[in-house]
């Protein structure tokens, strides 16, 4: 692991490490900025790589081999295809303590099932399952009081992904419900990813807050310590790619497979 100078956060590679420094743009020398360009282009490389390759075999892979069936949700650090969680209906890690204390909540802080995300608002498969997944969930579990979902802030897509992920935070500082309201939008979001954008989505799908101060905490990145907790619980728990759902500790193969997460509430619920 490699350990971030500025801010002690730890990477798996120095690229990773490099592209990181770009949020201390401030504290660079010229050495480390062209250290930070260099990783942030070698980054955008492998993203088009495994774009391209997800395009070639189709993202999700289904294949019969000797009578078995063999479904992979492959996700990475890029946002796309990179590690096949889910062979022969595997489901996923064994149950991990993930402690939500100090996490906003989405539903009843009571219920008795608990759904965790780790997202990234630039991950176009995060996008999939918070426009496509998570209204679904709301309507069936959420509302009823059954299930409560808590997101995280796992930014793996460089400084923008990093900025948006702070930006949420700031809503979180002032509204828990403000936060997954704002978290929602900023996923249809196809403006500026910068303070102006985010101030834009948050006026526009959030009330009663201090707009003033909120433009403040996104500018200055007052948040970032938070983004950074968030991280390092994904971190604890091996996430390397997004979305990574959880649903009472034990990891979904496919978090875009709605009836498959269904299916493992439902035996939360039951048992």
């Amino acid at each position: 692991m490699s350990e971030c100078e500025f801010c002690g956060e730890e990477f798996d590679t120095d690229t990773k490490l490099h592209a990181h420094w770009r949020e201390h743009e401030d504290e660079l020398n010229s050495h480390q900025e062209e250290k930070a360009k260099k990783a942030e282009r070698e980054l955008e490389r492998q993203k088009e790589e495994k774009m391209a390759r997800r395009k070639r075999y189709g993202g999700y892979g289904l294949a019969a081999l000797g009578g078995l069936a063999v479904v992979g949700l492959l996700f990475s650090q890029a946002g796309g295809p990179s590690a096949v969680l889910a062979a022969l209906g595997g489901g996923g890690s064994a149950d991990a303590q993930i402690n939500t204390t100090g996490q906003p909540v989405l539903g009843s802080p009571d219920a008795e099932v608990t759904v965790v995300a780790f997202e990234d608002y630039k991950c176009g498969y995060c996008k999939q399952f918070s426009n496509g997944i998570k209204p679904q969930l709301t309507r069936d579990y959420v509302d009823s009081g059954e299930v409560k979902f808590v997101m995280y802030n796992f930014p793996i897509l460089g400084q923008q992904s990093t900025e948006a992920a702070i930006s949420s935070e700031c809503v979180a500082k002032q509204s828990e419900e403000g936060f997954y309201n704002y978290s929602s939008a900023l996923f249809k979001h196809t403006g500026s990813f910068d303070t102006e954008g985010f101030m834009e989505v948050a006026r526009s799908s959030t009330d009663g807050l201090d707009y003033g101060q909120l433009e403040t905490c996104m500018a200055n990145g007052n948040s970032r310590g938070e983004v950074t907790a968030d991280r390092r619980q994904g971190q604890s728990l091996g996430v390397s790619g997004t979305p990574a759902v959880y649903v009472n500790g034990q990891q979904v193969s496919n978090p875009l497979d709605y009836p498959s997460l269904k299916a493992r509430i439902e035996s939360e619920l039951s048992g």
